[in-house]
């Protein structure tokens, strides 16, 4: 791997000095010059970059709108292609020709100058191609004094936090922190221990881990908020409610133990000049990921996931695993895919361990979503198959219920991932929904409701939302996937509120859809504390009879109920999970063994048997990369 530092210093206006050394040898510069930075000319018009800058900073409605209609792949092409010719235009045709045989490529842009950190470097075109696409890791710093090195260990303790507060829009923290821990916990049996793998949601439950250990990973979810000034962070406190702290403040806590890599993924957090994160914990903090804008939530998510797999599991440096975050096309919003998130990399070499890394290459990593329930899925993905490939319908919903045993909100977590895995010939966007907390007026609660999930003011905005949306995942049809708040007894909404809303959606919404050609898909759900005889009837009395216009459907799917040892045998054959017995008769005896301690009163939780899933199969996979002891002579000539 060729490893390049690119030195900016300011000049005078807009005008910059440059160096591109390589990192072990600083004194006789590959390349250097000088160069203008004002404008640039994308789609055939001058665009001032400070404006641009301005727009990824402040993506509040103008801009976003700006953005998403004007800055789309073919502008961040034109824009990659001209910052690429800032180095290699004048004087750098042979350098760039010998960096084209490298297999790999890191480049680090230093400088102390606010605007060339936030510059979007990762865009670096060559010959039409993205080079993250090719084996470049991208990453700024805002000096070069600050480096280090870090030895990061093989098993290492991550701080997941996750807040919730109650007055602010849902980011789905909660789940999202649930995710990363099945994920994490579905490969090694160490994250099952909460010194190595924790979630806290409060900020006195997160100064108090942060006084109790070291954390090697700390991991922000959430909301945040910046501007020119500084960057802040949304924490809730214990009763429920909001509060910001700006970056000092998390400084002040990080102070005494900082981690090896902070990643705040919440909007805007890599804003500001004298207030930013960088300014107050580079020295803290030799690995730093923040958001340059907002970011909608499914791709800040799907982000982080492919950024901490890499890290976490597959031993790559921070600055490696940002370009698979890069180039992660689940989502498939190009637009905002290469725009966040952003690593300031204040370290010289990161190392692990030396011992190799073993992956079920065969495996399905999200296997622990997927257990049984296998019914009600094929039912949601054939209607959803139809909509597809048909005009009809727009609006297809699914409503299903169980016992806080039955896993009820983990179906909520497999379908936009399963559904993506079998239709790659659609693009699935997430909103979530959060039910009012009253229903005095239920227009206008459903109205509001719908306007927080989809980030919009009016409801009539939503074509044009969902067009802009679906202008960035290329040709192939949208999908919007509407999550709503699992239910319960204790829920502000009843069965009566999901008919109110299924009515409203018919009459306000579906018609936008249709006429524009949109698809949705609503996933609605209740959970029982236990078994109720009468809810069915209920539903189907309630939820069956309603009436749509044409385009629209419901669908009541059966309930979702106990697992049984021979789902748990089926659901282990057809997603190749392994155990750490090949035996047969030692295997049915695990199987029986995992149901019977999933069981409490004669019923079996879902999420147990998820928990002991994930223990077996982590001790499977620690014991077949458990490298065998070397310390017998005999041996050492075998191995």
């Amino acid at each position: 791997m060729k490893v390049l530092e690119l030195i900016i210093d300011p000049l005078q206006h807009d005008a910059y000095s440059w160096r591109l050394q390589a990192q072990d040898n600083a004194v006789l510069p590959l390349l250097e010059g000088q160069f203008q930075l004002s404008s640039v000319e994308l789609k055939g018009k001058p665009v001032d970059l400070r404006k641009l800058d301005h727009a990824l900073a402040h993506f509040n409605k103008e801009w976003g709108k700006w953005l998403a209609e004007f800055f789309d792949e073919n502008a961040q092409l034109q824009l990659g292609k001209y910052l690429y010719g800032l180095i290699f235009s004048a004087g750098g045709e042979v350098l760039a020709e010998d960096l084209r045989g490298a297999a790999e490529v890191a480049l680090r842009v230093v400088s102390a100058d606010s605007f060339i950190q936030r510059l979007p470097w990762n865009l670096l075109v060559r010959d039409k191609t993205f080079l993250v696409l090719e084996g470049w890791h991208i990453a700024v710093a805002a000096t070069v004094t600050a480096s280090r090195d870090v030895d990061f260990p093989g098993i290492p303790s991550i701080l997941l936090v996750c807040p919730e507060p109650a007055s602010l829009p849902t980011t789905e923290g909660e789940r999202h922190a649930n995710t990363l821990m099945q994920y994490l916990r579905s490969w090694y049996e160490q994250f099952l221990d909460p010194n190595r793998l924790a979630v806290v949601q409060h900020w006195p439950d997160f100064v108090r881990k942060l006084t109790r250990q070291h954390w090697d990973v700390i991991y922000f979810y959430g909301h945040g908020d910046g501007d020119d000034y500084g960057a802040s962070l949304f924490f809730t406190l214990p009763d429920g409610t909001a509060q910001k702290f700006s970056m000092p403040d998390l400084a002040k806590v990080l102070k005494n133990r900082p981690p090896h890599l902070l990643y705040l993924n919440a909007c805007r957090s890599g804003n500001g000049q004298i207030g930013s994160a960088i300014t107050h914990l580079e020295g803290l903090v030799p690995a730093i990921v923040v958001n340059r804008t907002d970011a909608f939530t499914a791709a800040a998510r799907e982000q982080a996931q492919t950024f901490l797999t890499r890290l976490l599991l597959d031993h790559y440096p921070p600055h490696q695993a940002i370009t698979s975050a890069y180039s992660s096309t689940g989502t498939g919003m190009t637009s905002v895919r290469w725009m966040t998130p952003i690593l300031y990399q204040h370290y010289r070499q990161w190392t692990f361990p030396k011992r190799e890394v073993y992956r079920f290459a065969s495996r399905d990593t999200h296997w622990y979503l997927k257990l049984d329930r296998t019914s009600q899925f094929n039912q949601v993905n054939t209607d959803l198959r139809r909509a597809i490939m048909r005009y009809s319908p727009n609006t297809v919903a699914f409503f299903w219920y169980g016992t806080e045993k039955q896993g009820v909100n983990r179906f909520h977590e497999r379908l936009p991932v399963q559904l993506r895995e079998l239709n790659p010939d659609m693009e699935m966007l997430e909103f979530d929904f959060r039910w009012p907390a009253h229903f005095h007026n239920e227009d206008a609660a459903y109205d509001q409701m719908l306007c927080e999930g989809f980030h919009i003011q009016h409801i009539e905005q939503l074509p044009g939302r969902l067009d802009s949306l679906s202008s960035l995942g290329g040709s192939v049809p949208l999908v919007a996937h509407c999550r709503f708040a699992t239910l319960y007894l204790g829920s502000s909404a009843r069965l009566p509120q999901v008919a109110g809303l299924l009515r409203w959606w018919n009459a306000h919404v579906h018609p936008l859809l249709q006429r524009h050609g949109l698809k949705a898909l609503l996933a609605l759900a209740f959970e029982l504390p236990q078994a109720e005889p009468g809810f069915t009837d209920a539903a189907h009395l309630l939820l069956g009879s309603l009436e749509f216009e044409a385009g629209m459907e419901l669908k009541l799917l059966d309930e979702l109920g106990q697992i049984t040892a021979k789902d748990v045998k089926d659901f282990l054959h057809n997603y190749e999970v392994r155990l750490p017995v090949a035996d047969a008769e030692q295997r049915n005896r695990l199987l029986r063994e995992t149901i019977g301690n999933a069981t409490t009163n004669g019923e079996v939780s879902y999420e147990k048997v998820l928990l002991e899933l994930q223990t077996i199969v982590a001790r499977a996979h620690t014991m077949a990369n458990r490298q065998p002891s070397t310390a017998n002579p005999d041996i050492q000539k075998w191995l």
